[in-house]
């Protein structure tokens, strides 16, 4: 038998009642509004009952409340860790609900846009990594989104968000050959809509590196968000190249082409090269030469790079991203 959901409040009284007790209330979230947190399932733990479990309507106003108001409290890496829990929560109440409705798909669509913009805005900066967790985020952004597009195909739905939900999970697994094959035999419906993305995904399979930069400009804020953690490689892999077609002891590449190229500032294209591991002479000039030692062409996960803040800025007004 399917539970249905009684709670009309953001937190059951019960759970209000003992953590105001215990002191466990936010200081800063929870200073007028008490949001459920999300537990573990524990061996000898009873059932919940329906009256701890909020339904789909109630579940949305929190996440419309948390998405909307929540955020604007503090700034975004303050807030995620409060904010990642009680989505948490919420998915799980859906879970117990086994909920596919139309209001389970909006909350699905917002908790996966939650997760995709904490990829930049957490991304490469002083955020310890108690706090955010790239790959945990990642591993939420992928269940929620795999659950909703689930739910798309079970239910047959076309419209609503799922292409650019789709688009989202092509560009999450770009490297996969199988999901690739997959976005292309969508239906004509929804691949109408994501003709960029089909288009990106053709010239990142092809290689095609300076192409796949020059494409990303056109990109929704939210797929920018996600082409952003493979940037890095992608100039990686051009710039190897570069240094085997240009290689040369009495010629020197300006600076300000090949930022033009990778498709980022100069002072990001400088702290790449240096990365790299290429000279620069004292004119901006990079000295390409296949035959330099010490040269290192792959990510190392422990640098931070730039993240392309220019071209991915997020914009102020982010509760409209998250809700629209």
């Amino acid at each position: 038998m399917t539970l249905v959901g009684m709670c009309a409040q953001f937190c059951p009284k019960r759970e209000v009642d003992e953590r105001t007790r215990n002191r466990q209330l936010d200081p800063l979230f929870e200073r007028e509004v008490v949001f459920k947190r999300y537990t573990r399932s524990a061996a000898g733990r009873s059932a919940e009952k329906p009256e701890d479990v909020r339904p789909p309507a109630v579940l949305l106003k929190t996440v419309e409340y948390l998405l909307g108001d929540t955020v604007r409290l503090a700034d975004f890496p303050r807030c995620y860790p409060f904010i990642w829990d009680r989505l948490w929560a919420v998915r799980q109440d859906l879970t117990l609900q086994q909920s596919a409705c139309v209001l389970t798909r909006k909350i699905l669509v917002r908790c996966v846009k939650f997760y995709t913009v904490s990829v930049v805005l957490c991304s490469g900066r002083d955020v310890p990594l108690s706090s955010f967790d790239p790959k945990i985020n990642d591993t939420h952004l992928v269940d929620t989104l795999g659950k909703l597009l689930r739910i798309y195909e079970e239910l047959e739905i076309e419209d609503e968000d799922r292409p650019l939900m789709e688009s989202l999970w092509l560009l999450i697994n770009l490297r996969s050959s199988r999901i690739v094959y997959r976005a292309f035999n969508l239906s004509p419906e929804i691949k109408s809509k994501m003709k960029h993305v089909l288009k990106l995904a053709k010239t990142y399979f092809s290689s095609n590196n300076f192409r796949f930069l020059h494409s990303i400009d056109e990109l929704h804020v939210l797929e920018s968000c996600l082409v952003s953690k493979i940037l890095n490689s992608v100039r990686l892999d051009l710039l190897q190249i570069l240094n085997v077609a240009f290689s040369s002891r009495s010629c020197a590449f300006p600076l300000a082409v090949l930022s033009d190229w990778l498709n980022c500032d100069e002072s990001d294209c400088e702290k790449i090269v240096e990365f790299c591991g290429l000279p620069l002479d004292g004119n901006s000039r990079v000295n390409f030469l296949k035959t330099h030692r010490n040269c290192r062409f792959i990510e190392d996960q422990t640098t931070l790079f730039p993240n392309d803040s220019r071209k991915f800025a997020i914009s102020e007004d982010l509760s409209s991203i998250l809700l629209l």
